[in-house]
């Protein structure tokens, strides 16, 4: 019988159609593709045999327009096999409009063996809820109503606040939550989170549910409703967060509130770890089997083609982009009453210490973002770099109102990029006085008259100066790339030495003070701080001869045998200790050095930098011996407030309880360049990403060095 094809009126039309065919909850894809539909307005398409569309149902489509090719995703397919008449028709529909990946979802215990055309498959359940009925207490798992009484009874609350706010908090958290999928070995979606997001949500069908406490919020949820029907896209929660139920707690906000509105179902997503289906079935939500296939009926050839028409209309497009000359004129901070002073190298950093280290040494900021630090970076690779170090200062009359530490880099895209080196930078910032609107603006027009992009590593996008810089930078519509580069562990020392001893896990604590008595029992412990500037040298030294003594020496790398290392840590060590900032701690037993922790510090923080410890005690972990010492002491004197480990790791989890997440900054000037460059650098990988045989050839690439070095595989090409 004849396969009749048909555009649907509305997105609404296929949900129906879709339900006929036995998808009653229409469980898309997944929620990129969900975002996609929604921003970029598809076509809806039904299936049946003969003319009557009302009658016999084959299959509901979405036809997705990417932004170089063409995606079919057929939503319910119940009798589409193999070399089935049916599909074929589709086949036809599909080369006639020029569409190149087609996917399918088949929902029930099993999926067709085999599709023709078929390039991939994943098999994973997906969890609904079915909200037809009454709610009821019982609804929750025993667990899951402990954690949100929990969450309640620690005063944790629902929080409305501004939108662009709330989708900043929105994108921290799915970010904090990423990292610690990734640390666990799961592959995850590495993109910026926050691209798209706010065109999504003005379509008035998504809206993002918080809870934090004292205002703070530290879960976040993004869901859609489409009909009678909620789908939970995305959410995340800070790791204070899950500690106190705030998880689970907005989740059952969460679906109070879609049953409020109406919905009969609400989706929960594909699941493929035990925890999260442990999460979602606590909810009552039910694992339906749900099969994706992937299909691609084109040759190659043909299909690249097709993506290139489309990568020469975006170039078109990207060319024909109005230039800085199109910023409004009245935007806030845009011509603010300032002058800039550029400076080169490090008598560059000296001539702008006095007021640099003013502007820098602020509450909260790290204290590796001021002259010392940035100083004794340079001596130790400036020599080894091509590249001049430029310090642009942006001054308010007499006074320093913004300071940026940049390099350049020549060729056809100039960059701007910040002093960092991974060796020896936990983090950096551009440092932008706060008290003065319109800073991120001007300092982003100052530095596209001689560059094209700006790339800050290991930023904090949430506040300070690289957070004035993104939301300039989206104000004015310029091309922006944010790419997550893991966290910045931390712990808070702002509460009484016993809160805090509490609330370390059990096992750490009693292993380190056993540890404690035994070293006391054994001989004289003493822990020491530097303060004595003509043995600082010396000091410096024979810790790194400490650190040769363990495990780093085999690894290659050791501060003592790699010079510049060696020069930078002794110079920032001699600086450091005359502006009265070196925190050098070491633990010592009958007079040995057994432990050590290289620290700076702030007004009211510490930044760990190094650390060691001697072998031969290995078993006493005297490394934890001396933190715990340090933190008591430190509380007892009442100035630091946060003790920051760097990047994250398993031993750093122990002690820290919160992240903040950090990430590459890069931000493209609007002029031919800076559009071209992102262009070239940005979409062109998405483009490639959207061609299925160049994606494989890449999964497949990808595998086989994985197998070599014993990794494992990695997940679909998807």
């Amino acid at each position: 019988m004849l396969i009749t094809g048909r555009r649907a009126a509305s997105l609404a039309e296929a949900m129906a159609h879709a339900r006929r065919l036995g998808a009653p909850h229409l469980r898309l894809e997944n929620a990129p593709a969900l975002a996609k539909s929604l921003i970029r307005r598809p076509e809806a398409w039904l299936f049946t045999r003969g003319e009557d569309m009302q009658g016999e149902g084959v299959a509901a489509a979405i036809l997705r327009r990417g932004r170089f090719l063409r995606n079919l995703h057929l939503l319910a397919t119940p009798h589409l096999v193999g070399g089935a008449p049916e599909l074929e028709r589709i086949q036809d529909f599909a080369r006639d409009r020029g569409v190149a990946n087609v996917a399918i979802e088949w929902f029930g215990e099993a999926g067709p063996e085999h599709v023709a055309g078929e390039t991939w498959r994943q098999s994973r359940p997906v969890y609904v809820l079915d909200l037809s009925g009454p709610a009821g207490e019982d609804d929750l798992s025993r667990h899951h109503r402990r954690l949100v009484r929990k969450a309640q009874k620690s005063g944790v609350t629902r929080i409305d606040q501004d939108p662009r706010k709330a989708a900043l908090d929105h994108v921290r958290l799915c970010s904090a939550s990423l990292s610690r999928r990734a640390q666990r070995g799961e592959t995850v979606d590495v993109q910026d989170p926050l691209r798209g997001l706010g065109r999504f949500l003005a379509t008035g069908r998504a809206f993002l549910l918080q809870a934090g406490l004292d205002g703070t919020v530290l879960s976040s949820n993004l869901v859609v409703i489409l009909e009678d029907a909620a789908f939970y896209l995305s959410g995340g929660t800070d790791p204070r967060g899950m500690q106190l139920g705030v998880a689970h707690y907005l989740m059952n906000e969460l679906i109070d509130a879609v049953r409020g509105l109406g919905c009969t179902s609400c989706n929960l997503g594909y699941t493929d770890g035990e925890g999260l289906a442990r999460f979602k079935e606590g909810f009552g939500a039910t694992p339906l089997p749900a099969t994706s296939i992937g299909m691609r009926w084109d040759p190659p050839t043909r299909q690249l083609v097709s993506a290139a028409r489309g990568l020469v209309t975006r170039l078109a497009n990207t060319a024909s982009t109005p230039g800085p000359d199109s910023w409004p004129e009245g935007a806030p901070g845009t011509h603010p009453p300032t002058s800039w002073q550029v400076e080169r190298g490090v008598p560059g950093v000296a001539a702008l210490a006095s007021p640099w280290n003013a502007l820098a040494h602020r509450p909260g900021a790290p204290p590796t973002n001021d002259a010392i630090f940035v100083g004794a970076l340079w001596k130790a690779i400036g020599s080894r770099n091509d590249r001049a170090l430029h310090v642009h200062g942006l001054f308010e009359g007499d006074r320093l109102r913004g300071l940026l530490p940049l390099v350049r880099s020549g060729g056809w895209l100039r960059t701007w990029t910040d002093v960092w080196d991974v060796r020896f930078t936990p983090q950096l910032a551009a440092t932008l006085d706060e008290t003065l609107p319109g800073l991120g603006g001007h300092a982003l027009q100052h530095l596209f008259e001689g560059a094209d992009c700006l790339e800050l590593h290991r930023a904090d996008v949430i506040s300070g100066g690289p957070r004035r810089l993104l939301d300039a930078a989206r104000e004015r519509g310029l091309p922006v790339v944010v790419v997550p580069m893991g966290g910045d562990a931390y712990a808070r020392l702002d509460r009484a030495w016993e809160e805090v001893r509490a609330g370390l896990p059990n096992r750490l604590r009693k292993n380190t003070e056993q540890a404690i008595r035994r070293l006391e029992r054994d001989g004289e412990l003493l822990v020491e701080r530097t303060t004595d500037r003509d043995r600082v040298d010396a000091l410096v030294t024979e810790c790194f001869e400490l650190e040769a003594l363990g495990w780093k020496a085999t690894s290659g790398w050791t501060v003592l045998h790699t010079p510049e290392a060696l020069q930078f840590y002794t110079e920032l060590a001699r600086a450091e200790l005359e502006a009265g900032r070196l925190g050098i701690s070491t633990l010592r037993h009958d007079g040995k050095l057994i432990a050590y922790e290289y620290l700076v510090r702030s007004d009211d923080r510490i930044d760990l930098l190094k650390c060691s410890y001697h072998p031969d005690y290995a078993k006493l972990s005297p490394s934890n011996v001396l933190r715990f010492l340090i933190w008591q002491e430190e509380i007892e004197r009442g100035e630091i407030r946060r003790y920051h480990f760097g990047g994250t790791s398993d031993w750093k989890k122990r002690w820290s309880a919160e992240t903040s997440d950090l990430v590459c900054l890069r931000i493209y000037s609007d002029g031919l360049r800076g559009r071209l460059g992102y262009f070239v650098r940005e979409q062109v990988r998405e483009w490639l990403r959207e061609i299925a045989w160049v994606r494989e050839a890449v999964a497949g690439l990808r595998n086989r060095v994985r197998s070599a070095t014993g990794r494992g595989e990695t997940a679909s090409p998807r």
